[in-house]
């Protein structure tokens, strides 16, 4: 019988800082979470649905007979202990979106070194142009020469009154070398693409909202992997995996 693999990371360490072992139960950790949200959600339509509830059961038998619940954060923890169709949008849902992508069995690949460093390397790109973005827009919001814009310019730290003025440059510098270092694959260097030729810059206010949580969220992912940071995180205070973040880090 045909049996399907799943995805590993080669011998060579490089920046993966987690065992096999720490990946595993972090994947299904995730996978239960993910288990009970599509209860939680189904139960906002048929909240007395009997399925949903053996559901529920079955899913609590299983994190008590493997004692997983040990290797859960505390925030997954607390959703989990709650009882069922008591998972409130606001209060529970919304603070633990875009943490994860899929999880599920793949045909078997390994994950080398060279591209476990390539994916940091993109994903720092790609979470420092949307922190650029807030910056672009904060500077667009002081612009209008307004006696309350020039007061509020001079509250802000002299630090980021500098990147600040020179914003679209450093987007620019930034975009030309993701191009040639492999992190974006496009021909145009001014700005970064997103949806066919959409400038990063041009897209809606909610597909940058969007693109700026999965870049977040990727990132902190791989932070764990490389035990630069826990899995919980505050949104915008992550650091970089390299020290410098990839597009500014000194040319070999």
């Amino acid at each position: 019988m045909w049996k399907r693999g799943f995805a590993s990371v080669s011998g060579t360490a490089g920046l993966l800082n987690r065992t096999p072992r720490e990946l595993a139960l972090r994947a299904c950790c995730t996978q239960l979470l993910l288990t009970r949200w599509t209860l939680e959600s189904a139960a906002l339509s048929h909240k007395n649905d009997l399925r949903g509830m053996e559901g529920f059961k079955a899913l609590n038998e299983t994190i008590r007979k493997t004692k997983i619940d040990e290797f859960m954060t505390q925030r997954e923890q607390e959703l989990m202990r709650k009882d069922y169709a008591t998972w409130d949008v606001v209060q529970d849902v919304i603070p633990t979106e875009m943490r994860w992508e899929s999880f599920g069995a793949k045909p078997d690949h390994i994950v080398s070194s060279p591209e476990f460093t390539l994916a940091v390397s993109q994903s720092e790109a790609w979470y420092w142009r949307s922190r650029a973005q807030i910056v672009l827009d904060l500077k667009k919001s002081l612009s209008d020469g307004s006696e309350e814009a020039k007061i509020q310019k001079k509250k802000l730290p002299s630090g980021l009154n500098n990147v600040m003025m020179n914003i679209e440059q450093a987007i620019e510098l930034a975009t030309q070398r993701a191009i040639s270092d492999g992190l974006i694959f496009q021909e145009q260097k001014k700005d970064f693409i997103v949806f066919k030729d959409t400038h990063y810059n041009d897209m809606e206010d909610h597909d940058m909202r969007d693109v700026g949580l999965l870049a977040e969220a990727r990132l902190a992912a791989l932070g764990w992997m490389t035990g630069t940071h826990e899995w919980e995180y505050e949104r915008g205070e992550l650091r970089f995996i390299n020290p410098m973040g990839s597009l500014w880090s000194p040319e070999e």
